[in-house]
């Protein structure tokens, strides 16, 4: 099952220069709503066997065939660390896709650094979970149609990825602005991920008097020490909105 603005949205990936065009607009949309600094990774070149894309290509969408040869089966689309580029799955992505792909795209934690890769990967709750938070805020900030399809998971194309890493950055950002995770995530080229990390802290000290910093060695954050600090603090309103779904994906509620 589909819905009735499907077809609109990948038909655009039959012409590289309109979903390069879908990308710049997903762009701008991201500058709008969160840093008017934004600005993808830098793109390379993409060889795999006879299959050849230049840096200017930094998105296009595969056959089932050919994505299935390079990357997970199961996904609808994945942006590729290496090359910088978006790869879309035919047949399975839709707007909510090309909003998450676009943000792993401008985010510090897809940096081609060995310590950005490390902490991206120890700490799959963060990457994940606000790319796909800040996906749904697009959704619910532009197309509220498919905001409500993307929360209530109605089409298969456009479920929520990570729902439990979502619900909990929704209720964080609840009681604290979804600007402060947002210094943690996006690539300033000016700025270490060490330095991205301190301002976060301290974001959310302005927020949370005397949040600790729970980074352990080796660059590991546990969902679990986090949650907890933010239980003690907001009480035993935390737990309630992070259980329900519809509480703690309802986007209107979220501080700015």
């Amino acid at each position: 099952m589909r819905c009735t603005k499907y077809d609109g949205v990948v038909t655009l990936a039959e012409n590289n220069k309109e979903l390069h065009g879908l990308l710049d607009q997903v762009l701008d949309d991201i500058r709008t709503n969160f840093n008017k600094q934004v600005n993808q990774l830098p793109s390379e070149w993409f060889i795999r066997d006879h299959f050849y894309l230049s840096p200017e290509v930094r998105i296009v969408e595969l056959k089932p065939f050919d994505f299935i040869k390079y990357f997970s089966p199961n996904s609808r689309g994945t942006y590729n660390v290496d090359s910088g580029k978006i790869f879309l799955h035919r047949g399975k992505w839709c707007r909510s896709t090309i909003l998450h792909e676009t943000l792993h795209s401008v985010s510090s934690l897809s940096l081609n650094l060995q310590e950005n890769i490390d902490f991206a990967k120890k700490n799959k709750w963060i990457r994940e979970g606000l790319t796909e938070l800040f996906a749904g805020y697009l959704l619910y900030k532009k197309y509220t149609d498919c905001y409500e399809a993307w929360r209530t998971s109605l089409f298969q194309n456009c479920t929520i990825t990570y729902p439990r890493e979502v619900k909990f950055w929704s209720t964080f950002c609840q009681f604290v602005p979804i600007t402060i995770p947002a210094k943690l995530y996006f690539w300033n080229p000016l700025q270490t991920l060490n330095d991205s990390y301190h301002h976060f802290i301290e974001a959310i000290r302005c927020k949370i008097p005397n949040f600790p910093d729970l980074l352990h060695s080796g660059n590991i954050l546990k969902q679990t020490e986090f949650r907890e600090v933010c239980m003690n603090h907001f009480g035993k309103n935390f737990c309630k909105i992070e259980k329900s779904r519809k509480k703690s994906l309802d986007f209107a509620k979220l501080c700015y």
